[in-house]
């Protein structure tokens, strides 16, 4: 009878020596280096001044960048994909920077060696691992595998065959990391008991050790943390094989569809702070951060404007336009009406509706969320996960023993930890999976242009949060909010209740005023209770600080996240006259003058204050929008200095404008050249220049 392994065997002998394994690049691949070296990406920023090679080697040794080896390669930052940090591309750029990598450096506050601390986090980030021949050209064969999680249910299954959790670096090579899709574990497994007992298939297998030689997937599991990996084998390590068990149990019992991509995002956005205010010059990206941070999350967006108040921000009753039925009166209408059975007839009128604002679409939303964890309990028929692993073990034994004496290899005085045993003897009959809830995002632009205490009102009071993340002080809902939030959990279809809300012991001594449990007061809309998933981020200009200043105990309540200037994210030029300004050059000369006066150090520029189209920045664009700003909300307080004007009494702002209303670009060239503003140099090409672009590859 053909035995699954000698297809193994067949596919080992037709493997190349690239491209039918799992792949990853010959370098740096400890999780911790990887992130200091995504760090300076990030710092480079895409710099049109100097390579990233060379801004790598004069940073990769730095105490702020990890100390890295010496001899550590700039290419090593390809590597930083496979771990999600950045996004697969053929060019090293600041821009392929990942929302998880942006969350990592958050929760260690730029410094990775505090990973130490987290190795869940690692561990969990390791599990994402996703590899699809589809979108990687590398591979040869078709692959569609999560390396982990299916080298996890190799280990469990050798585990509870041979009472060893444990494989050797040889057999992970030739037989592991050569699996192309999850269903190839039975294959896997009999070929690494039958390599351990046939001397024929060892030999023929043995033969292809060279084409497998570059696998480095192990390398990249002592990363680890419940993995002991050594240079000759890897194994579960002693008292985890309960906790690898419950993941591959999670995972099988999943059924989501699995993407490259999911590396990408930030799933542990819980170790976000749940409200903090991104804050800094005009131009500086704060939108644009708060974006990547929350990349694949429910956002609902808002922004404050000095007419905002709390029916804008929450909602109130408005009136609409609706067509509803109305009864029939005994009054004689010209022409008559066509009345229906019901003695009705259609008719539009103005009715009062409760029309809901952000805060409570995303209050409601979160709550939706919070109640829609995905929980599979009491699982008894011989569907379970833990049933089919001891099917699955039987089987295999079984089919190994038909074929040859699998004694010689299992020692029988061995036994698992009896804490594994027990664990796997109770998930047989039950078995609890949790999945954390959806988070929420509310974003408010420009937080400080609308009065804060008037718009949050008593809500100010839910910003106080416990540390488990739900309000520590709930607050009483007016009727007419109460009403609708208890209408839309029961019926409408946005915000309607899957499960009941349990969160009792959330807010220590609760007692009801209306004879209920806190979760039944919160889903009636007696009382207001932030949850945990919902989180309120929010911007602010520091050039408009005097619209509404924000008071200290409002102040208190939020994290602050300070984005500061940056003048070289990409080539963008000021076009004059046909000739090309630099911007970033014109930023840093124009920051450095308005900088000399400490009083004016919330009116600098930031880089994308005026948005270039196809990386050229008008003239028009440039006087109306920049040089509009600094006459009038900067130099009208602090004075023209003097690097700009050169003496010329002229260079006034209405001055840029010719009376036929265009530009006076003559003018604005003189000025741009008065602070020494660097202009693009064109230089003739010939057929051996190129763009410089840094390949990933190399």
């Amino acid at each position: 009878m053909s035995k699954l392994s000698d297809d193994k065997l067949r596919k080992l002998d037709s493997l190349s020596n690239q491209g039918g394994f799992w792949y990853i690049t010959k370098q740096n691949l400890v999780f911790r280096d990887l992130c200091f070296m995504a760090k300076i990406l990030e710092a480079w920023n895409d710099r049109s001044d100097e390579n990233y090679q060379s801004f790598f080697d004069r940073h990769k040794t730095l105490a702020g960048y990890g100390n890295l080896a010496p001899l550590t390669a700039h290419r090593a930052t390809k590597n930083c994909e496979y771990l999600g940090l950045t996004k697969p591309s053929d060019k090293y750029s600041s821009r392929n920077l990942t929302p998880f990598y942006f969350a990592l450096k958050d929760l260690c506050n730029g410094d990775f060696d505090k990973l130490s601390s987290y190795p869940n986090i690692v561990n969990k980030q390791l599990e994402r691992i996703y590899i699809d021949s589809n979108v990687n050209n590398l591979y040869t064969t078709h692959i569609k595998i999560c390396p982990f999680m299916f080298l996890f249910k190799i280990l469990l299954l050798i585990g509870d065959i041979t009472k060893s959790y444990r494989i050797a670096t040889i057999e992970f090579k030739l037989f592991v990391a050569t699996a192309q899709s999850w269903n190839d574990y039975f294959e896997v497994v009999e070929s690494i008991l039958r390599y351990r007992n046939d001397r024929d298939f060892k030999m023929q297998c043995d033969a292809n050790i060279t084409k497998v030689s570059d696998v480095r997937y192990n390398i990249l599991a002592q990363n680890h943390s419940q993995l002991e990996v050594t240079s000759s084998d890897i194994a579960i390590k002693d008292g985890e094989v309960k906790n690898i068990r419950r993941k591959v149990a999670e995972y099988e019992l999943d059924d989501s569809v699995q993407s490259p991509e999911d590396m990408f995002s930030s799933y542990f956005v819980s170790t976000f702070p749940l409200q903090q205010i991104f804050y800094g010059a005009p131009g500086t990206g704060k939108s644009h951060e708060i974006k990547e941070r929350t990349k694949g999350q429910s956002v609902i967006r808002t922004t404050f404007h000095p007419d905002s108040d709390y029916s804008t921000f929450v909602g109130a009753y408005k009136p609409t336009m609706e067509e509803t039925d109305s009864l029939v009166v005994p009054v004689v209408v010209d022409k008559g009406i066509n009345l229906e059975d019901t003695k009705t007839y259609k008719d539009k009128r103005i009715i009062y509706k409760f029309v809901k604002q952000a805060f409570l679409k995303a209050y409601l939303l979160a709550w939706k969320n919070y109640t829609d964890l995905k929980t599979v309990t009491t699982i008894t028929d011989t569907t379970s996960t833990a049933a089919r692993l001891d099917d699955e073990r039987d089987m295999i034994t079984k089919a190994i023993q038909n074929e040859f004496n699998p004694n010689n290899n299992i020692k029988q005085d061995e036994s698992p930890n009896q804490s594994d045993q027990d664990e796997h003897t109770t998930n047989k009959s039950k078995l609890i999976v949790t999945h954390s809830c959806k988070s929420v995002f509310l974003v408010i632009e420009e937080i400080n242009r609308g009065n804060c205490a008037q718009i949050f009102g008593d809500l100010f009071q839910l910003l106080d949060r416990s540390d488990n993340g739900f309000s520590e002080y709930p607050i009483e809902a007016d009727d007419d909010l109460q009403k609708e939030i208890e209408r839309a959990f029961r019926e409408e279809a946005d915000y309607k209740l899957v499960n009941n809300i349990n969160v009792e012991g959330t807010v220590m001594d609760y007692t009801s005023n209306y004879g209920a449990t806190l979760s039944e007061d919160i889903q009636h809309g007696h009382i207001l209770l932030l949850p945990k998933n919902l989180y309120i981020w929010a911007t602010m200009n520091t050039s408009d600080q005097s619209l509404f200043p924000i008071d200290s105990a409002f102040k208190r309540r939020w994290d602050w996240v300070y984005i500061p200037i940056d003048t070289h994210k990409e080539d963008w030029y000021i076009k004059v006259n046909n000739i090309e300004y630099s911007w970033p050059s014109f930023l840093d000369k124009i920051n450095d003058e308005v900088l000399s006066d400490e009083t004016a150090e919330d009116k600098h520029l930031g880089f994308y204050f005026c948005k270039a189209d196809d990386n050229i920045i008008s003239a028009e664009k440039f006087v109306s929008k920049v040089l509009f700003y600094l006459w009038n909300d900067v130099f009208k307080v602090y004075g023209v200095p003097e690097m700009l004007t050169k003496g010329d009494k002229n260079m006034t702002f209405h001055k840029f404008y010719n009376t036929d209303g265009l530009i006076n670009e003559t003018l604005v060239a003189k000025l741009l050249d008065n602070i020494g503003v660097e202009k693009k140099v064109k230089e003739p090409t010939t057929e051996s220049d190129s763009d410089e672009t840094v390949s990933a590859t190399e």
